[in-house]
Order: structure tokens, then sequence, then C-alpha cells
């Protein structure tokens, strides 16, 4: 599951590079409305990290940690501890260009121990 989404943010930055950032995020409104209708928790979850994302290339910091605060709350509710690690470390991103570092720190340092037990051994 950590390959999946890392494999979907890592897409979201190659498109939002590709072209305009708005038509990105346009697209993911739709799919997360379509994730929405269909009741998938983990679709929901995975559209509004890759929108928290692309919010945040497009300069909507506080729309990209809305994005991202409904997902955090999502992803506590379930037993994806990557995907959880993930917007956390995407949260602490964007509070990093907020400069409010101390709450970034804290966001890197809850998700640190999901990537250690993540890496090969």
């Amino acid at each position: 599951m950590a390959c999946l989404c890392i494999t979907l943010l890592a897409t979201a930055a190659a498109q939002a590079q590709s072209g305009p950032v708005n038509d990105q995020i346009a697209q993911h409104e739709q799919k997360l409305a379509a994730a929405r209708e269909s009741r998938s928790m983990k679709e929901e979850a995975t559209e509004l990290n890759v929108l928290g994302f692309l919010y945040r290339q497009a300069g909507k910091m506080q729309k990209a940690l809305d994005c991202l605060n409904e997902a955090l709350s999502i992803e506590q509710n379930g037993s994806n501890h990557a995907a959880q690690a993930m917007t956390e470390n995407t949260m602490g991103r964007v509070y990093t260009d907020l400069g409010q570092e101390e709450k970034a720190l804290a966001l890197f340092n809850q998700a640190l121990p999901v990537w250690r037990s993540l890496a090969p051994k």
C-alpha cells in the first residue's frame, strides 16, 4: 500500500509539472466526488491526499490543509499506517512552506516510526 500511495503522489507531481495545476485539481475533485458517491473511504482518502499535494503546488495552503486533515481523519479510522504517514509528511511540507517549522517537525516525527517500519531490513 505504501508503494501505491507514493506512486499516486509521484503521478500527481508529474502531472502538476506537465499541465496546469488547476486542471489537475479539477480532475481530482471529480475523482473525489466519485469516490464519495461510491462510499470508498480508501479512494476518498487517496484523492484528498492528491488534492492536498496539488493545492500545495498551487500555493493554496489552507485548501491543502483542509484536504489533508480530512484524509488524515479517514486514515486514522482505518489501519493503513503508511497512508497516514504519507499524509502527515505532506502536511509537514505545507507547514514548512508556511514557516511553521514546529508543527511541521511534529508531523514528520509522527510519520517517522511508520517509515522506519516499512524500510527493508
